[in-house]
């Protein structure tokens, strides 16, 4: 199971953890936004991925390491008793925190572990071991495989990107709905987004991934996968 399917399985089962560490090498920020997609069930993720959504802070790093202050710790402590902006709850994101101190751990491990019910919080590192056993011990930790790594392409993305690069939209439909379970999606959603940079322009790819995104969204609603299918397709010709 992929790290974004066990995601959608938790906030299935409305069990998503109020802490999260996603772990493993290569890029993570990927994962930290799409759980934050995920916990607020929200419909615009660009604002989180600019950095404009009101409830989804990305904590600053600081120092020459990039660690995170004691004095932005205690701001978040204190901030995050106030009520979400316009969501049901409000996200703390620690992004790339390999180089967290003790101090700024231990400032922060009573928020952890009794945080309010609104209140969510994502790390993620290269490895688990840059945490305190007691920040650990109340995080639902996840590894995250490096897509950065070359791998076998999925049959169906080598078939969709020559569909679309030769502008084929019934090859596109065709092969969209031979994918007859949610789970084999998922897996193709996964390895058609983690291509999209290599096989098309900047722009395209960029409007495929927005796309892929809405995929998501209609998946965690329980829409019908024909729909969405159908749907993602339109979406890539439109």
């Amino acid at each position: 199971m992929t790290d974004k399917e066990l995601l959608l399985k938790m906030q299935e089962r409305d069990r998503l953890p109020h802490s999260i560490l996603f772990y493993g090498e290569g890029s993570k920020t990927d994962i930290a936004t799409f759980a934050a997609e995920t916990i607020l069930k929200d419909e615009n993720p660009r604002l989180i991925r600019e950095n404009k959504h009101p409830d989804v802070f990305w904590a600053e790093h600081s120092g020459k390491l990039g660690g995170f202050s004691v004095d932005t710790i205690r701001n978040i402590c204190s901030e995050a008793f106030i009520k979400p902006n316009n969501s049901f709850a409000k996200i703390y994101i620690f992004d790339d925190a390999d180089n967290i101190t003790v101090q700024a751990q231990n400032a922060l491990l009573k928020l952890v572990e009794e945080p309010p019910d609104t209140v969510y919080f994502i790390f993620t590192a290269k490895a688990k071991s840059v945490f305190l056993d007691t920040m650990i011990s109340r995080m639902t930790c996840i590894p995250v495989a490096n897509t950065n790594a070359v791998t076998e392409e999925n049959e169906n993305v080598a078939k969709i990107i020559n569909a679309v690069l030769n502008n084929n939209e019934y090859a596109v439909l065709t092969i969209l709905s031979s994918i007859e379970n949610k789970d084999d999606f998922l897996l193709f959603l996964k390895d058609f987004e983690n291509s999209l940079n290599t096989k098309f322009e900047y722009n395209s790819a960029k409007r495929i991934y927005e796309h892929i995104r809405v995929c998501y969204r209609e998946l965690r609603a329980n829409t019908s996968l024909k729909l969405v299918t159908t749907n993602l397709c339109c979406g890539i010709f439109s």
